[in-house]
């Protein structure tokens, strides 16, 4: 499948029409990166004020609750909350995604609604999952499952936050789900990391369900014919950046591959997307 300017390939819902979401003005100051992470560390503090004080400081407890160290906990939360301020801070990443859609020139959709997590699925709460994530990525979500899980040391599941979708160099459609952890702009100096699932078309059906690292092709869980030769795959992701940590996902007639991309120096998020679409692309070729 090739793309059009109307439409763009969507490996879950089928071809989707061009176009890029619009996205809220921001709420609230952009206020330094630091200050989150400050909060994170006194809120680690205040868990361990908090047993000191349960233990050995007896005097600091009013009813048996430890009240300095849940006040240092509640000021660390603060802190973690205060950078773009809630909402501010949601529709900022939205807007820098946005923007880094134009410069691609791809597809862009805003993905709004919180993603929990579960044991069997990412996003897909038992029972609920129509109320609690957008309807828009219910289909990814169940589709990919445990693919999105945490990789090697990788303490989150991918969450995402925007779709792209656009062309490899190559002209291979590419649909993309990606998740910003800390900020794309690192207004504090400090390098950020996009979280990035790209999927792009086998050209066939497989008929097969198995995923692939850089040990090599898994059992799959599921063939429904012979199954390919997967160790061409497995040495092409051997060959991709070590930090990128990418695994590949063959599943039936298309390509996934995740991968944690650092920002920073040359590696901005437009050559980052650019990378991984072309990676992606290029995978495709390694199934026989």
């Amino acid at each position: 499948m090739t793309e059009t300017p109307q439409h763009h390939w969507d490996p879950f819902e089928g071809p989707q029409p061009a176009g890029r979401d619009k996205v809220e003005a921001p709420v609230g100051p952009a206020l330094p990166g630091w200050l989150g992470k400050a909060g994170g560390l006194l809120m680690l503090a205040g868990f361990a004020a908090m047993a000191v004080e349960a233990l050995f400081l007896p005097g600091f407890l009013i009813e048996g609750f430890p009240v300095a160290g849940a006040a240092i906990v509640v000021l660390g939360l603060g802190l973690m909350f205060l950078p773009g301020g809630g909402r501010g801070r949601h529709t900022r990443r939205h807007a820098r995604l946005r923007a880094l859609a134009e410069r691609l020139g791809w597809g862009f959709t805003a993905i709004r609604r919180p993603v929990p997590w579960t044991n069997d699925a990412p996003g897909l709460a038992s029972g609920d999952a129509g109320n609690r994530i957008d309807p828009r990525v219910v289909a990814a979500y169940r589709r990919l499952g445990r693919f999105l899980a945490p990789g090697t040391a990788e303490p989150l599941p991918l969450s995402i936050e925007g779709v792209l979708r656009g062309t490899a160099r190559d002209g291979t459609p590419v649909w993309m789900g990606v998740q910003e952890m800390e900020t794309l702009d690192a207004t504090d100096g400090e390098s950020s990391t996009l979280v990035a699932v790209a999927g792009a078309p086998l050209g066939r059906d497989t008929r097969l369900r198995v995923m692939v690292d850089d040990g090599g092709p898994r059992p799959p869980e599921t063939a429904n014919g012979p199954v390919p030769d997967l160790k061409p795959l497995a040495k092409e992701l051997r060959a991709l950046p070590a930090d990128w940590a990418a695994r590949a996902l063959v599943d039936g007639d298309a390509l996934f591959l995740r991968a944690r991309l650092t920002l920073g120096g040359a590696r901005d998020a437009d050559t980052a997307c650019r990378a991984l679409a072309d990676a992606v692309a290029d995978l495709t070729r390694r199934v026989d």
